[in-house]
């Protein structure tokens, strides 16, 4: 998303101070403190009601993953800790929040679950800030709550998957390139690249080309509203951006690469199941390879009715 500087537009950074005040924001984050606690008790109730793993997606891989990187680094003296974490298929930030939080909370696999509450904080903020920068506070708690109501958020907080931390990343990602104004600011450019690394630590390769058209249409925006003698300070800030998520990602993803560059290769034009075999075929010049993500949001990620009035929203 890019946008024009203008006099109607605010690009001050979400502050609890400005404008009129606490009061100008108080009702909005009661309303916000609200979802949280609704999902929060919601995914504990659950979590207490059934057992884990329930044979849905990867939950077994991440459980046992977290579950045995726990008790190595706790018992062990880290041995064993490195396959683990840079070895394995997904990448290591899933399960090393879900530990943090087991670190400290029961000693539970319902604890390693509820960890996604950790995301669903970060999620929330930053839808919340991303529609307060388009149209003040009560937008910004209205559509956090209803991003929270997606079956994929909803469904996913009881999971130890990657879902909801990616989709946090993702909005904070698009929030602080928002806020950079096109890599003017440095702050939010620091922020854009950590958010990017992190959604690149969660899952494997989709924030890259969830985030690159936009960081690249904000560059140019940048570099065009820029004086002259400015410019050069777009283009660093897009460097800084850029080094910071090579440095937190390269390590990881050289192994990554090393031992699956064939078989991501051999998905890109459709689906393989686990013996190779080509289950779904689509032709990169086919309107479904563009579209796969626009469809999913009505069958599965949103629903009719949800999906339906997050795209009115969008609108």
């Amino acid at each position: 998303m890019v946008v024009h500087d203008s006099p109607t537009v605010d690009y001050r950074p979400l502050t609890f101070g400005y404008s009129r005040g606490m009061r100008r924001i108080t009702g909005p984050l009661l309303v916000l403190a609200g979802v949280f606690t609704f999902h929060a008790w919601g995914t504990l109730a659950w979590l207490s009601r059934n057992s884990l793993p329930d044979g849905l997606h990867n939950e077994f891989m991440h459980l046992w993953r977290a579950v045995e990187l726990f008790f190595r680094i706790r018992d062990m003296g880290g041995e064993g800790t490195h396959a683990l974490l840079f070895e394995e298929y997904y990448p290591p930030l899933l399960p090393l929040v879900a530990d943090l939080v087991l670190a400290v909370g029961p000693n539970h696999e319902d604890t390693l679950a509820a960890a996604n509450l950790v995301w669903l904080a970060l999620l929330l903020v930053a839808t919340f800030a991303i529609g307060d920068r388009m149209a003040g506070p009560w937008t910004g708690a209205l559509a956090a709550a209803l991003v929270s109501l997606y079956p994929f958020i909803f469904g996913s907080l009881r999971h130890l998957e990657p879902c909801v931390a990616l989709t946090a990343c993702s909005a904070a990602a698009i929030w602080a390139l928002w806020a950079s104004r096109g890599f003017s600011r440095t702050g939010p450019t620091v922020a854009f690249g950590l958010a990017v690394a992190g959604g690149l630590l969660v899952d494997r390769l989709a924030m890259a080309p969830l985030m690159a058209a936009p960081a690249v249409a904000a560059g140019i925006e940048g570099w065009r509203a820029a004086s002259p003698g400015a410019r050069r300070g777009v283009l660093l800030r897009m460097g800084l951006a850029s080094g910071l998520v090579v440095v937190l990602c390269a390590y990881y993803y050289g192994y990554f690469l090393a031992e699956h560059l064939a078989e991501i290769s051999s998905q890109v034009e459709g689906e393989i199941d686990s013996h190779g075999v080509h289950t779904e075929d689509r032709s990169v010049l086919s309107l479904t390879f563009w579209t796969y993500y626009v469809l999913a949001w009505f069958d599965g990620q949103t629903g009719a009715v949800l999906g339906l009035a997050g795209l009115v929203a969008l609108v």
